[in-house]
């Protein structure tokens, strides 16, 4: 079975539940393994590889790999989304199904984790 974490990592934030967009793009950086420094907004990504949301890993390439992923992606929200965002309440993310476990980062920070994880992993 595949694991994967997934820092996401949001500058301002993602979509307010009134008037949502999608704000994400469907490509996304990726990299197989697992190191705490790839949580953290400043890491340099720029050599990691690039993968499609809402596609398997295995059909991208990494057929024969089982194990730790991340995926990052940086999303810039405009002074008026903010506003939108405070006035409504927050933000929302939805992601669809993610194969047994995972961790979601907001600026190096954890904001949620479902699926199940030894306890080092959720302690950031």
């Amino acid at each position: 079975m595949k694991r994967g974490l997934i820092p996401l990592f949001l500058f301002l934030g993602l979509t307010p539940v009134l008037d949502a967009q999608n704000l994400l793009k469907p490509v996304w950086k990726f990299n197989t393994g697992d190191n705490s420094a790839w949580a953290w907004p400043a890491f340099d990504d720029s050599s990691w590889d690039s993968i499609v949301s809402g596609t398997t890993w295995e059909s991208q390439g990494y057929a024969d790999y089982d194990g730790f992923a991340w995926y990052r992606q940086e999303v810039f929200i405009t002074g008026t989304w903010r506003k939108r965002a405070e006035k409504n309440g927050g933000l929302v993310l939805k992601l669809a199904r993610i194969d047994d476990a995972d961790v979601i980062y907001f600026n190096g920070q954890i904001l949620g984790a479902t699926g199940g994880f030894p306890p080092e992993y959720l302690s950031a």
